[in-house]
C-alpha cells in the first residue's frame, strides 16, 4: 500500500512539473472566481488535520502506509498554500510566480515520493534495519543475566517489522536447563523492543572459556 501510494505522490510531482512548464509557455490564465481564494484556504485546513491524525496513527501503529498516508497529505497542504499564493500573486500583478512556485512544490513532493518508496522497496526486500535499532537490540542481549556476549547478529525487515537472528555465547559448563532459560529470557527481551516481530536465539559457547 506504501509503496502505491509513493508512485502516486511520484505521478503528482509529475503533473505539477507539466502543469507549471505549460503555465510558463502559454502564459497564465485569468481568475475571476473568488472560490480560487476559499477552496485552497479550506484544503489547507482539512488536510492538516488529515495530516496530524495521520502521522499519529501511523506512529502508534507502526504503519508504513498510514505514514506514507500522512506524508501525502503534507503535499497536499504544500500544493494548496502555492495555489493561494498562485492567486494572491496573479492579482498583483506578478503572473510568473505561480507556476515558479509549482514547480518548487513538485521538489517537495519528488523528495517525499522518493522517502516512501525508499522505505517501502526496503521493507520489500528485507533491508537491514537501523543502527538504533541495532543498539536496542544489542543492549537488550546484553542487559540478560548469563549471556556473556553476542556472536553474531542480524536484524532484517520481513514487512514492516524486523527479525532478529541472534547468537549469543554462554559459559560452556552451564546446564542445557540453564541455557534454556537463557534463551527464552533474550527472545522475550529482544521481541520487547519497539519494531521488532520475532527473534530467533541460537547459544553457543564462550570460546575463552575452557
Amino acid at each position: 500500500a506504501s509503496l502505491a501510494i509513493g508512485l502516486m505522490m511520484g505521478r503528482a510531482g509529475i503533473e505539477a512539473v507539466r502543469s507549471a512548464i505549460s503555465t510558463l509557455v502559454s502564459g497564465p490564465q485569468p481568475i475571476t472566481s473568488k472560490l480560487a481564494l476559499v477552496v485552497p484556504v479550506i484544503t489547507v485546513a482539512v488536510k492538516a488535520g488529515m495530516f496530524w491524525r495521520m502521522k499519529r496513527w501511523g506512529e502508534a501503529a507502526g504503519s508504513p502506509a498510514i505514514r506514507a498516508s500522512a506524508r501525502d497529505n503534507l503535499s497536499d497542504i504544500l500544493a494548496a498554500g502555492v495555489v493561494l499564493l498562485g492567486v494572491a500573486t496573479t492579482e498583483l500583478g506578478l503572473p510568473l510566480a505561480d507556476p515558479l512556485a509549482a514547480l518548487g512544490v513538485s521538489v517537495w513532493i519528488f523528495r517525499n515520493a522518493y522517502a516512501v518508496l525508499a522505505e517501502s522497496v526496503r521493507h520489500l526486500s528485507g533491508g537491514a534495519a537501523s543502527p538504533e535499532l541495532y543498539e536496542q537490540v544489542q543492549q537488550a542481549i546484553e542487559g540478560v543475566p548469563g549471556v556473556l556476549g553476542i556472536d553474531q547478529l542480524i536484524i532484517e525487515y520481513v514487512g514492516p517489522q524486523v527479525r532478529a537472528d541472534i547468537h549469543v555465547t554462554m559459559d560452556s559448563q552451564t546446564t542445557l536447563q540453564s541455557v534454556h532459560l537463557v534463551s527464552h529470557a533474550v527472545r522475550e527481551a529482544v521481541e520487547a523492543v519497539p519494531g521488532v516481530d520475532h527473534a530467533f536465539i541460537h547459544p553457543e559457547p564462550d570460546k575463552r572459556l575452557p
